[in-house]
C-alpha cells in the first residue's frame, strides 16, 4: 500500500482476502489505484487486512475479516475501504497478526481482534471485534503491534508491552505471557518502538537501537543468534539511528545520515541475500526516507518522493509487473495513465433514457470498459460492462444505455481496465433529465413489506421498480381509471430502490426505502 503526494491511495501484490481495496480478490503486479478519493493520511499494511486514516480522522479498514476483526462491526469479506465506527479523532493505528492497536489524538490507546494470548492487554483474554479502549490512561504516543504481542510507549519516555512472550519480545525477563500492557524496566528514554515477528526493536532518544526477542536468523543485530528477553543494544554501539522495521528473518533500518542498514537473513536490496547477525550498510546511497521491512520483502522511499522496492515476488508485491524476486531495489511507478487515446465521452437524455458514447484512437491491452453512474459526482455505481478492443490503432467506437436516469442531475463516467487489472477514469459527463412530474404518492415509505401507489392524474401508468444500479425488478402496467397500486417488497432486501413512474406526460422518479 502506498499513499502518493496528492492523497491518493494505491495497492499492489496479494489480494486473496480483498486486501487491496479494490473491490476484487485479483492479485495486482502493478500498483493500482484504491477509489477516487484523494484525502488519504495514512495507511499500514497488516496480515491480510489493511488499516488507513484518512485528513478528516476517519479511520477505514478492508480485507481479511474472519470474525470481523476489521472492526467495523459486520462480518465476511470486506474487498473495499469501509469506514469504522464514526470517530474522527484516530491517529495511528497498527495491525498485528490477527489483532489491531490504535490512538486517537487525545492520547487514549484502543485495541480490537483477537485476544487469545492478552495481546490487546484488557486484563483478560476474549476477543473484541469493535475499537475497545484499553485502560484510562491518556498518555500514549507511539503504538506497535506484533504477531501475536504489542507495544506502546507513553509521552514520559516509558515503553509498555503485552501478549505473547514465548520468545521474549515483551523484554520482560521472562517468558510469561501477559494480558495487561507491563512496563520494560524503568527508563524513560524511550523514543520509538517496532514489534515484528515474534521481536522487538525500540530506538532511544540518545539515537540507540535495541532489540529482544526471537533471533534464530540474527535479527536483533546483537551479534549472536541466541533469544534474548531483556533489551539488548546492537552490537555496533552506533548512536544516529532514525527509524528501524522488522520482516520474518531480518531487520532494516535508516540512520539520521539516511543509509540504509541490514541485518538477519535475506534480501538487503543492494544486490546481496546476506546472513549476518550484526548491522551492515546496504549499498551506499544517502538519500533513504522512509522504510517498511514485510514478511519476505521490503518498501522504502527515497528523497524526491521516490518509491523503492525489493525481495520475494510471488504475488507481485515488488508492482514491477512481474513475479520475479529481486537483489536489487526497483523503483515502484504508480501512473495513472494507461495505453489508451481517448477521443471523447459525451451523452444524451432520449425518450427517457441516458446514452452514454465514447470512442478511443488506439488501445494497447486493454480489456474491458466499465459504465458508471452517479446522483451525486461522488458516490458511482457499476451499471455494466463494455468489452474493449484490445489492441487497436483505429478509431473504435463504444455506447452504453442508461435506461433508468433519474430526474435532475446524473453523472456518468468510464472506468477502462487494462488486462494486467490496471484502470482509470474518463472524464464525467453530466445529463440533467428534465421530466414532467405525474403526481404520486408512496405509502408507507420506508415499507417493510408492502408499500401503495396512490395516483391523481388520469390514464394509464407503467411503473417500474429498479435497484440503483439499474436493474429492472418490477414492472406494472395500471389502467386508466385506477388510482391505487399496491407492491409487494416483501422478498427483496433491504436498502434503496428507484421507483418510474411514466404516462403520456411524462415519468417520474422517486426513492423506496425497504427496511
Amino acid at each position: 500500500m502506498g499513499i502518493k503526494t496528492d492523497g491518493s491511495l494505491w495497492a499492489w501484490g496479494d489480494n486473496q482476502f480483498g486486501q487491496l481495496g479494490i473491490g476484487n480478490t485479483t492479485n495486482q503486479a502493478y500498483p493500482v489505484k484504491v477509489g477516487n478519493d484523494y484525502n488519504w493520511y495514512s495507511v499500514v499494511a497488516g496480515y491480510n487486512r489493511v488499516f488507513a486514516i484518512k485528513l478528516d480522522g476517519t479511520l477505514w479498514g478492508w480485507g481479511d475479516n474472519n470474525a470481523g476483526r476489521i472492526g467495523a462491526g459486520i462480518y465476511g469479506p470486506i474487498l473495499s475501504p469501509v469506514q469504522i465506527g464514526t470517530d474522527t479523532d484516530w491517529d495511528n493505528v497498527s495491525p498485528g497478526g490477527i489483532h489491531t492497536i490504535a490512538t486517537k489524538i487525545n492520547g487514549t490507546l484502543w485495541g480490537w481482534g483477537d485476544n487469545s494470548v492478552g495481546q490487546l492487554g484488557l486484563g483478560s483474554t476474549p476477543s473484541v471485534f469493535t475499537p475497545q479502549q484499553i485502560g484510562t490512561d491518556a498518555d500514549w504516543v507511539s503504538v506497535s503491534a506484533g504477531i501475536l504481542h504489542t507495544v506502546a510507549i507513553k509521552n514520559n519516555g516509558t515503553l509498555w508491552t503485552c501478549g505473547y512472550n514465548n520468545f521474549g519480545e515483551l523484554g520482560t525477563g521472562d517468558n510469561v505471557n501477559r494480558n495487561t500492557l507491563t512496563q520494560i524496566g524503568s527508563a524513560t528514554d524511550w523514543q520509538k518502538a517496532a514489534a515484528g515477528y515474534y521481536r522487538t526493536h525500540a530506538i532511544k532518544t540518545n539515537g540507540t537501537l535495541w532489540g529482544w526477542g526471537r533471533n534464530d536468523f540474527g535479527q536483533l543485530g546483537i551479534g549472536t543468534n541466541s533469544d534474548v528477553n531483556v533489551p539488548v543494544q546492537e552490537s555496533t554501539g552506533a548512536t544516529n539511528w532514525a527509524s528501524v522495521s522488522s520482516g520474518q528473518t531480518f531487520a532494516q533500518a535508516i540512520k539520521s545520515n539516511n543509509t540504509l542498514w541490514f541485518w538477519g537473513y535475506g534480501y538487503a536490496g543492494d544486490g546481496g541475500f546476506y546472513s549476518v547477525n550484526v548491522p551492515q550498510q546496504s549499498g551506499t546511497d544517502t538519500d533513504w526516507q522512509t522504510f517498511s521491512a514485510k514478511f519476505n520483502h521490503s518498501l522504502a522511499t527515497k528523497t524526491g518522493f521516490t518509491a523503492w522496492a525489493w525481495g520475494e515476488n510471488y504475488y507481485g508485491e515488488l508492482g514491477d509487473g512481474t513475479t520475479n524476486p529481486s537483489l536489487l531495489a526497483l523503483q515502484v511507478t504508480c501512473s495513472s495513465t494507461l495505453p489508451v487515446t481517448w477521443l471523447y465521452v459525451n451523452g444524451q437524455i432520449q425518450n427517457g433514457q441516458a446514452f452514454i458514447k465514447w470512442a478511443t484512437a488506439s488501445e494497447t491491452n486493454t480489456d474491458r470498459f466499465e459504465a458508471e453512474h452517479s446522483t451525486d459526482g461522488i458516490h458511482y455505481v457499476k451499471m455494466g460492462t463494455v468489452q474493449a478492443a484490445g489492441n487497436s490503432y483505429a478509431t473504435t467506437y463504444y455506447e452504453f444505455v442508461h435506461p433508468s436516469p433519474v430526474n435532475g442531475k446524473n453523472f456518468y463516467r468510464i472506468k477502462q481496465i487494462d488486462l494486467d487489472g490496471r484502470y482509470t477514469y474518463s472524464s464525467v459527463v453530466l445529463l440533467q433529465a428534465k421530466q414532467q412530474q405525474p403526481s404520486v404518492i408512496i405509502a408507507p415509505n420506508p415499507v417493510k413489506t408492502e408499500t401503495s401507489l396512490y395516483f391523481s392524474e388520469p390514464g394509464s401508468k407503467t411503473i417500474r421498480l429498479f435497484t440503483l444500479s439499474g436493474q429492472l425488478l418490477y414492472t406494472a402496467t395500471v389502467k386508466e381509471q385506477t388510482n391505487r397500486h399496491i407492491i409487494n417488497l416483501n422478498n427483496m432486501a433491504p436498502g434503496v430502490y428507484l421507483l418510474k413512474v411514466s404516462t403520456v406526460h411524462g415519468t417520474s422518479t422517486q426513492k423506496i426505502i425497504k427496511h
